[in-house]
């Protein structure tokens, strides 16, 4: 569905309900002491991610100059390399992959991504849960006795904290029936993953999956007392995945030891990868203690407004 498809009445509602969240986050950052910063849209660099594919940018010429970013990461991980002395930073912008559409994907969609320095995926997970509840209460979600909650697809999810924190080893026990290890067949994860562990997490409270397999987290840190996993989490909401964070990895030999793995996991797919983004390797070595996650926008307007596809909730089609 195109913004043009869309009947002028749901169109104004779109853009008013789209204004109104961009505001919340805003002020929530804001009063959280983070600043806003907006990195480059058209990059030299990329993080090499076997799932994840590119758009190359060309002039006049067909010669490259540049891809269009699929996360902001790279660039915002060098700003606080650089600039420490503050609470963290935060960045509202589209993101580009050249992937299928689909009712929650969209070739250009818009993201939301912060980085709390001093802090690990735990207070990510606290963050997480206030935004969502200031964004709740701002699109008047809230009961009589003051209680937030979404209702989607005539289901009613609490949204009262803590939400509900669940370890990813735990849901495939519960779930799929087994227990990926820190190298689990990939194929295998991501297939049970959709078709078993989704549908059947909890509809009516949001749900943070944590401590994914170390295999999966080329940029996520790993955990100390059982290296298998790592520091990283996801927040899903009615069975759909709002959000994916993570401490981050601040060691630049072991993180481009994990970027040339990906790299010739994306040649095996036949596949031209990224070449290794060494300017972000430079500077890592200076980046403090910190955690990061990513925030689909559309995903979670559509939440907010009910709505079945991201498709009714998107100014870009």
């Amino acid at each position: 569905m195109q913004p043009a498809d869309l009947k002028e009445c749901d169109l104004l509602e779109v853009i008013k309900k789209r204004d109104l969240l961009y505001r919340i986050i805003r002020a929530f950052f804001h009063e959280e002491g983070f600043l806003e910063v907006q990195s480059p849209l058209l990059v030299e660099e990329l993080a090499p991610e076997e799932n994840i594919n590119y758009f190359s940018v060309v002039d006049e010429n067909k010669k490259e100059v540049g891809r269009l970013i699929t996360s902001p990461e790279l660039y915002l991980k060098r700003i606080i390399s650089k600039i420490k002395d503050i609470k963290g930073i935060f960045q509202i912008s589209s993101v580009f992959r050249a992937d299928e559409i689909s009712d929650l994907h969209l070739k250009e969609f818009c993201l939301l991504e912060w980085y709390s320095i001093g802090e690990n995926y735990n207070d990510l997970m606290d963050e997480c849960e206030r935004l969502i509840i200031s964004c709740a209460r701002a699109f008047n979600l809230f009961d009589a006795e003051g209680k937030p909650y979404l209702y989607y697809k005539g289901e009613k999810i609490d949204l009262t904290p803590p939400f509900i924190r669940l370890k990813i080893k735990d849901a495939f026990i519960k779930y799929a029936g087994w227990e990926p290890n820190g190298e689990p067949n990939s194929f295998k994860f991501d297939l049970d993953l959709v078709s078993k562990v989704e549908p059947n997490l909890p509809k009516n409270r949001p749900v943070f999956l944590y401590d994914w397999p170390s295999s999966m987290a080329s940029l996520s840190k790993i955990k100390k007392d059982d290296p298998n996993y790592s520091e990283r989490v996801e927040l899903y909401i009615a069975g759909i995945e709002l959000s994916n964070g993570f401490s981050e990895l601040r060691d630049p030999l072991e993180q481009e030891k994990r970027f040339k793995k990906e790299i010739e996991k994306i040649k095996q797919k036949g596949r031209c990868p990224p070449s290794l983004p060494k300017k972000f390797l430079a500077d890592l070595k200076d980046m403090p203690q910190c955690a990061g996650m990513a925030l689909g926008i559309d995903r979670l307007l559509m939440l907010l407004m009910d709505k079945n596809s991201i498709h009714q909730v998107s100014l870009t089609g």
